[in-house]
C-alpha cells in the first residue's frame, strides 16, 4: 500500500472500486466556526451492526471492498479505467481517502487533514478518466476545505463567500461541482471552472447540493427548503 500525503507525490496508482454514494449531500454544520460540528460533504451508508463496506459490480459479480487494517471503507465514483475513489476509517478513528485499481491501493491524506479521531480527515470524492481527484479534508479545527489533486499536487478550492466547502465531482473537461457554507448560513452549490466560481442555485430552494457533472457540463442537483426568496441571498451569478 502507498500514502499519498503531499509531500510524496510520485506514482499514484488509481482506484478499483464501486460507488455508493448518493444524491444526498449535507454540510453538517450549524454554524460555519472552528467549534461548529464538521462537514458531512456525503454521508456514509447507513450500517447494520458491524462496519461499512465498499462494493464494486462487475458483469453480474459484485466483490466487496475492505482497506486492510479499516473499520469502515466507503467507495464513492468509479472512472472508466475501472479508478475507485472513497474513503476509509483506520482503527484509530482517522479517516483517510484512498484510489484503487487493479488490487492496487494508495491512500490519500492530505497534508493538512486532520488526525483526530470522529473528525473528518479526507475524503476523495470524484476522479476523471485523467485520474484528477477531487474531495474535501477536515483540518484540526474541526472546518472542511475542498481541493483537487493534479500533477502531483493539492490545490485548496475557495469559493468566494464559503466559510466551508467540499468538491463532489470533476469531469474529463476539468470542471469541478461542490457545495459550501456561507455566512446566512445556507448550503450552497458551486461549479469551478479553469479557476472561475459560479454559484449554482436551484429556483425557490435555499439549500442546494451539486453533486454531479457530466462532461457535457449538464450538473445534477439536491436541494431543500422551499423559500419565497425573502431569507436566502439574491440569486444567480458568480459564487
Amino acid at each position: 500500500m502507498r500514502r499519498l500525503d503531499g509531500r510524496r507525490h510520485r506514482g499514484l496508482g488509481l482506484v478499483t472500486g464501486v460507488a455508493a454514494s448518493a444524491l444526498a449531500v449535507l454540510l453538517a454544520a450549524p454554524a460555519p466556526t472552528p467549534a461548529a460540528t464538521p462537514v458531512a460533504p456525503r454521508p456514509e451508508p447507513a450500517v447494520e451492526t458491524g462496519p461499512g463496506h465498499g462494493f464494486v459490480r462487475d458483469r453480474g459479480d459484485v466483490t466487496t471492498i475492505d482497506i486492510p487494517g479499516s473499520t469502515t471503507t466507503v467507495a464513492y465514483e468509479i472512472n472508466n479505467r475501472g479508478q475507485i475513489v472513497g474513503n476509509y476509517t483506520d482503527a484509530a478513528g482517522a479517516q483517510h481517502g484512498y484510489v484503487l485499481h487493479k488490487g492496487k491501493l494508495t491512500t490519500i491524506d492530505h497534508p493538512r487533514a486532520s488526525d483526530t479521531p470522529n473528525l473528518t480527515g479526507t475524503k476523495v470524492q470524484g476522479i476523471d478518466d485523467r485520474g484528477r481527484l477531487v474531495g474535501a479534508y477536515g483540518d484540526d479545527d474541526g472546518v472542511i476545505h475542498a481541493w483537487i489533486w493534479e500533477r502531483g499536487g493539492f490545490t485548496d478550492l475557495e469559493p468566494p463567500g464559503g466559510l466551508q466547502a467540499a468538491a463532489n465531482q470533476i469531469n474529463n473537461r476539468g470542471q469541478i461541482v461542490g457545495v459550501y457554507l456561507d455566512s446566512t448560513p445556507k448550503l450552497r452549490s458551486f461549479l469551478a471552472d479553469r479557476g472561475r466560481f459560479t454559484r449554482i442555485d436551484a429556483p425557490g430552494r435555499c439549500d442546494t447540493a451539486a453533486v454531479g457533472i457530466n462532461d457535457r457540463g449538464q450538473i445534477a442537483i439536491a436541494a431543500t427548503g422551499t423559500t419565497d426568496g425573502s431569507t436566502c441571498p439574491p440569486p444567480g451569478g458568480d459564487a
